[in-house]
């Protein structure tokens, strides 16, 4: 459905975490960046963000328990429950009050979902979902429209700064600690895009040597162009479901 999921082990340490989240967002296809996933500089933007936001970009993270213990203790009732705002949950650290209800629709989705607020695929869903204007979500679509965000070209800086301003709504943003962070999870992170949900994701989250880039180039380097299909190379129809590579693709496949 182009959100798919991400499964991180219980015991994985912060930057495994945080390496499975850029890889969403590198892979995953937004409808308000036209269809395509975030640029390595926007994910870094927005990881700044999320690792000064909740405790090292933890879902299980709720405003003020540096412990990361309440979650225990915190179904989708207890957040339901949470009264008025300065009680945030979350990566993106949602909140809420009677006119702004984020932290109540990310519980509704993770009740939809048969799965509880701080599972990590729900909270990712929950990202898409209102940059993309799904459903009720159409405050922050409008938001990161007028931001800049979706400008190609920007700096991580830049888009650190968009993301804090129109998207986090940070009360007290301490924006030298967040281009810090993108700054230094930038350098650290050596993966890339990936396919979200499949088997190859952790592959290439684990290797740590992945680059979405190399990928497209090699995949154009071993595909016909339409010009050589139109010139009668490379297509046909595959007689069957297995072992048409040789026949109809590149000497470099």
């Amino acid at each position: 459905n182009g959100v798919g999921s991400v499964n991180v082990a219980e015991d994985a340490d912060d930057f495994t975490r945080q390496s499975a989240i850029a890889s969403w967002l590198m892979s995953t296809p937004f409808e308000v960046l036209g269809g395509k996933p975030m640029s390595r500089e926007q994910a870094m933007g927005v990881m700044g963000n999320l690792i000064e936001e909740s405790y090292g970009a933890n879902p299980k993270a709720i405003q003020g328990d540096h412990s990361l213990t309440r979650w225990q203790d915190c179904d989708n009732d207890c957040v339901a429950a949470f009264s008025g705002g300065g009680i945030a949950v979350g990566i993106l650290q949602w909140d809420g009050n009677a006119g702004d209800p984020r932290r109540m629709n990310l519980v509704k989705l993770a009740r939809e979902e048969g799965k509880q607020w701080y599972d990590l695929s729900v909270q990712l869903k929950h990202i898409k979902n209102e940059l993309d204007g799904i459903g009720s979500h159409t405050y922050e679509n409008s938001q990161i429209k007028k931001s800049g965000f979706l400008d190609p070209g920007r700096s991580v800086d830049e888009y650190t700064e968009m993301w804090a301003k129109f998207i986090e709504r940070c009360g007290t943003c301490r924006m030298d600690d967040r281009f810090e962070a993108a700054e230094s999870f930038n350098q650290a992170f050596q993966g890339g895009g990936s396919i979200a949900g499949g088997s190859i994701s952790t592959q290439c989250v684990g290797a740590g040597s992945i680059d979405s880039s190399s990928l497209v180039q090699l995949a154009l380097q071993i595909s016909y162009s339409r010009e050589e299909k139109a010139a009668g190379l490379g297509y046909g129809v595959c007689p069957k479901l297995n072992n048409c590579g040789d026949k109809f693709s590149k000497p470099e496949y």
